[in-house]
């Protein structure tokens, strides 16, 4: 519930501090790769902190958690990186990416 209202919230335009704001095609670009990296820790770590499910992506870890959020990206280069994150989120809660 958590997720999707935060996924509904990034995708009116709620107020996002960091790199969330910005569409995958910009968000993927090599430059920014640390700070894109670190703000999907952070992220994903604040889903899992206020949503139903504490441990989602403990069995893929970090860098699955990342490559899942960039091959999202990679798919969807208009989402932003939070409706992108956020949808991984969801799916992987969900059973599967």
């Amino acid at each position: 519930m958590v997720v999707l209202a935060l996924l509904l919230a990034a995708q009116d335009g709620a107020y996002l501090v960091g790199i969330g704001n910005q569409p995958c095609s910009v968000a993927m670009r090599d430059e920014l790769s640390d700070i894109r990296r670190s703000w999907i820790g952070g992220f994903w770590s604040a889903l899992n902190l206020l949503g139903p499910s504490k441990s989602v992506g403990k069995e893929i870890g970090p860098r699955g958690i990342v490559g899942a959020v960039e091959e999202r990206c990679k798919r969807a280069p208009t989402e932003t990186l939070a409706v992108a994150l956020a949808t991984t989120h969801t799916k992987l809660r969900q059973g599967g990416i």
